[in-house]
């Protein structure tokens, strides 16, 4: 793990390329977008998926790094300085985007490269405050185990790309029975297998949805014989949102 050294109450924000991916933290909260297909971001032992037109944010002296970036593997991303500590959220998050927030980080991320911290950037950045409050909060996220026989389930999971195991295969993959590995995820979790594993293929459904665009084609990647059984399951992990109104959105 690194550990960042402490910054001055200052706000910064970069454009680029991330080249960080070892765990790390720093004493300010960051607020990161995707500028080229789908980030993902390891924190706190849970894989955050940010599809273009979210964000996310992480809090001060908060545990992560980088896990996966799209083809372009830019981001956006903007350090608050302290003073915003009481406005901002106080635990990571998926944040759904209105296109000013967007458009208020990019001017941002400009007026930083040229060097300009000014009274335009703290009006911009009190616009951006307001837009984070009023953005939805989503659970585009994904827990991951520690437990050894958990862990190696999941590298299996990753692996996999149109058929993942059922409760009983997954449990002979790993040697266990199948009330053991239940009993594995709710003690680690809290959660069953079977609410796990649609959570992880809801995560992998937004990736796909982004490189593919067709809900059918996403729907046969992810092993679903129709197309109205994998709509039901992203309605339901989602809050309601149909994969078509989730495209939409992004656009």
């Amino acid at each position: 793990m690194v550990e960042f050294p402490h910054y001055d109450p200052i706000l910064l924000a970069i454009s680029g390329h991330s080249s960080i991916n070892e765990q790390h933290l720093h004493s300010v909260s960051q607020l990161s977008v995707p500028k080229n297909g789908v980030m993902y971001i390891n924190v706190n032992r849970r894989l955050y998926i940010i599809p273009p037109g979210m964000a996310i944010f992480i809090p001060a002296n908060t545990l992560h790094g980088m896990q996966k970036a799209g083809s372009g593997g830019g981001m956006e991303s903007i350090y608050f300085e302290t003073r915003y500590s009481q406005q901002l959220p106080w635990k990571p998050v998926v944040l759904g985007l209105s296109s000013l927030a967007i458009t208020v980080i990019s001017k941002i991320c400009k007026l930083y490269t040229k060097g300009s911290i000014s009274d335009r950037v703290d009006r911009l950045l009190s616009v951006l405050v307001d837009e984070i409050n009023d953005s939805s909060m989503l659970n585009y996220s994904l827990p991951i185990p520690e437990e050894h026989r958990l862990a190696k389930l999941y590298q299996i999971f990753c692996k996999s790309n149109e058929y993942y195991p059922s409760l009983k295969e997954a449990a002979s993959q790993v040697n266990v029975s199948p009330r053991t590995l239940e009993r594995l995820f709710q003690r680690e979790f809290g959660i069953s297998f079977s609410l796990w594993k649609q959570r992880f293929i809801f995560v992998r459904a937004l990736e796909l949805l982004q490189r593919y665009k067709r809900v059918t084609d996403v729907a046969y990647q992810l092993g679903y014989n129709s197309d109205s059984a994998f709509i039901t399951m992203f309605k339901k992990m989602s809050g309601g949102q149909t994969p078509t109104q989730f495209l939409f959105s992004k656009e």
